[in-house]
């Protein structure tokens, strides 16, 4: 995979769903730091992977009407479809630490707008942080309806 500023891979996993994960950061693949990783920032890494949590339909009725009609479907927690892993779980990293206390809201479009610590120095590649996305979505889901 080409190392794009901001771009997120999985390494080491069994299947394609799951890995270390590493960011590209200033054309260099580096390893997440597992300090304070949980289940947020593995949802964001997730849904930036394609495994998404959320679908949305929406429809534009014409006037009458005239409202703007949005369905948006997600499972029953924001963070059901991925599993943080930490103690390097799929294997050492090697090369740069570029994130490190990675506090993720579980909203944002890529790791990278999450609050995080560039400063890595307390971090090891034994701490490297993995995630586990879910692929294969269950009927648990709950429906949203917005109007504007």
């Amino acid at each position: 995979m080409r190392c794009n500023h901001g771009a997120i891979r999985l390494i080491g996993g069994s299947v394609v769903s799951e890995g270390r994960v590493e960011v590209c950061v200033n054309e260099t693949w580096g390893t997440v730091c597992d300090d304070a990783f949980g289940v947020q920032d593995a949802g964001v890494v997730c849904r930036v992977l394609g495994y998404s949590q959320f679908s949305t339909f929406c429809n534009n009725f014409p006037p009458p009407i005239s409202y703007h009609s949005c369905i948006v479907y997600t499972s029953l927690s924001l963070t059901s479809d991925a599993t943080a892993l930490g103690n390097a779980f799929f294997g050492q990293g090697t090369g740069p630490i570029v994130l490190d206390d990675v506090a993720c809201l579980g909203t944002e479009t890529n790791i990278l707008s999450c609050p995080f610590d560039p400063v890595t120095t307390d971090c090891v590649h034994r701490e490297d942080a993995s995630v586990q996305c879910e692929t294969d979505r269950k009927s648990d889901n709950q429906s949203i309806h917005v109007y504007f």
